[in-house]
């Protein structure tokens, strides 16, 4: 329909294109006509003044003829124009009607293909219910058959065993002993594999380069250790245990009068060895003094109930004298300063001057002063602690710490410029260490003699 009426309107302007709107309005028409108007007047003029004859009036006659010659060159154009939007606006009425018959054409088709499949699907649907029918009346016959005749056939009877039969358990024995055998060694092999904590002096290997000092029988869990490693008297193992670890640490060709404890962290029994080294040392007749620097978790006062709450850090602060925290201990015991109450400021009280005059003052009293440091990789103090000793003994947890950690812990001292001794390895099972240890066997078996002698 737009096409026709493009075509139709293509026609009518094409009609009237003599004067019709086009010419009308056509730019170059209008302004050809104004000239021409322009030079009629100019002609008018002077024919008025001078005659028809006159060069001028010819002149402006020539101009007047040739400017309606250029008028109706650009109607022939016009016109030209629109003959051709006629025939082009035909030819696409014709084309679109082509394509509307064509169109035509296929909707009869699929109308009839429409009613086509509109009767397949009808049989489809009319065939797929009688299936369903027979399919039910196939399964209701072949039920029927099955009961009328079974399709079950005797082929023998049954014959009752005389005596009862079970399998034989010698090969579900050996092959369930080999399997268990193979999963414990298995599990056995990834526990050891993946368990990173200190057992020996060799688990450190080449990264610390210090021997061991010595090894600590576990303390029975229902006594407390600090007690336990403040009586000594009776022969033990954990008594020649002390007894190695005194020989090799004090006993040197040079003299050791300031000795500190420390381990890689909490738990890890320093505390236990220096009042272990500290008893052992007393009766072996030396007047020995300990020094409990663990300003923050204080052990030594409540353990060994000692009297009076002023302590190390009182006395660095400046409120108590040393004689105020000097505790004396008793015949063949050695003398103590607790750490007192509790501090937050350790590091800043163990920096002062004072700390360093108060070791002075004792190491002109005694001839071994022990010290019980922090854990090295908690706080810095155990650093400001080795820089005043002659010897650092390291105390590790067998089969609780890791190897890492006290190797970090002893790189740390030695940053700190500090002398270490060598490694305690405490709370050891002494069924299990021959497995991991140096070849040292237990002391079971030997005489011992008291601390004392």
């Amino acid at each position: 329909m737009q096409a026709e009426a493009a075509a139709a309107l293509a026609s009518s302007r094409l009609q009237g294109a003599g004067d019709g709107k086009e010419v009308l309005e056509n730019r170059t028409i209008a302004d050809l006509r104004q000239q021409l108007a322009i030079m009629g007047r100019q002609r008018a003029e002077i024919v008025t003044r001078y005659g028809p004859d006159h060069p001028a009036a010819i002149a402006a006659a020539r101009s007047s003829e040739q400017i309606q010659n250029q008028i109706t060159a650009e109607r022939q154009r016009v016109l030209g124009s629109l003959q051709r939007d006629q025939v082009s606006a035909e030819a696409r009425v014709a084309d679109l009607r082509g394509q509307v018959e064509g169109m035509k054409a296929e909707v009869a088709l699929a109308d009839g293909a429409t009613a086509a499949m509109a009767t397949l699907v009808r049989n489809v649907e009319v065939k797929r219910e009688l299936f369903v029918d027979l399919s039910k009346r196939l399964s209701t016959m072949e039920t029927d058959r099955r009961l009328v005749s079974g399709d079950a056939r005797l082929v023998s009877t049954a014959q009752l065993p005389s005596r009862p039969w079970f399998p034989k358990r010698g090969p579900f024995l050996i092959v369930a002993t080999i399997l268990s055998a193979v999963v414990a060694v298995a599990v056995a092999l990834i526990r050891d594999r993946a368990d990173t904590s200190l057992r020996s002096v060799e688990g450190l290997g080449f990264r610390s380069g210090v021997p061991m000092l010595g090894r600590i029988p576990r303390v029975g869990r229902r006594r407390a250790p600090l007690p336990v490693a403040w009586r000594l008297d009776q022969p033990s193992d954990l008594q020649d245990a002390i007894r190695s670890i005194y020989a090799r640490t004090l006993l040197a060709a040079e003299p050791r009068r300031v000795l500190l404890v420390t381990s890689g962290t909490a738990g890890e029994g320093k505390t236990f060895l220096a009042l272990a080294l500290a008893r052992f040392s007393a009766a072996a007749g030396l007047r020995v003094l300990i020094v409990e620097c663990d300003l923050r978790r204080p052990s030594i006062r409540s353990a060994l109930k000692i009297p009076g709450d002023a302590g190390l850090s009182e006395h660095l602060r400046g409120t108590a004298s040393l004689d105020d925290i000097l505790h004396a201990g008793e015949a063949g015991r050695p003398d103590v300063i607790h750490a007192g109450r509790p501090a937050v400021d350790s590091t800043e009280l163990l920096s002062k001057p004072g700390f360093r005059t108060l070791l002075r003052t004792v190491q002109d009293r005694y001839d071994l002063v022990l010290i019980d440091s922090p854990p090295t990789l908690l706080m810095p103090d155990a650093r400001i602690l080795a820089s005043c000793a002659d010897g650092v003994v390291m105390c590790a947890s067998w089969a609780q710490s890791q190897t890492e950690t006290v190797a970090h812990g002893i790189d740390d001292l030695r940053d700190a410029g500090a002398n270490v001794l060598g490694i305690v390895i405490g709370m050891v099972r002494e069924r299990e260490y021959p497995l991991y240890g140096s070849g040292l066997l237990p002391a079971g078996g030997y005489p011992t003699i008291s601390a004392a002698s």
